[in-house]
């Protein structure tokens, strides 16, 4: 059969300090033929897996390549911002 794959962060990026940089500043774009994912897509990650759809149809050996950005306010401290994603594969036309 074929996959539809998703892909979803688990909510905003945090410092051990406790600094926050929303969600909404982290975007991503993806391509299944060109590893250098062209960025003229960016798509805003979200929390949910039906928002964030990276894959359709999907056979054995099929690959998908990602590119993430970050964009940061001026006023954001600096420090090593964590959050964490899941993929999740289901079978194509499935919901995730």
């Amino acid at each position: 059969g074929t996959a539809d794959l998703y892909i979803k962060a688990n909510g905003d990026l945090q410092t051990t300090g406790g600094d926050i940089l929303g969600l909404g500043n982290e975007t991503y774009s993806y391509n299944s033929t060109n590893s250098s994912v062209p960025s003229t897509t960016k798509t805003s990650i979200t929390t949910d897996y039906a928002d964030n759809k990276i894959g359709t149809a999907l056979t054995d050996g099929s690959i998908v390549y990602l590119k993430f950005f970050l964009s940061a306010p001026a006023g954001q401290p600096a420090g090593t911002y964590n959050n964490s994603l899941s993929f999740k594969a289901v079978a194509n036309g499935q919901s995730p």
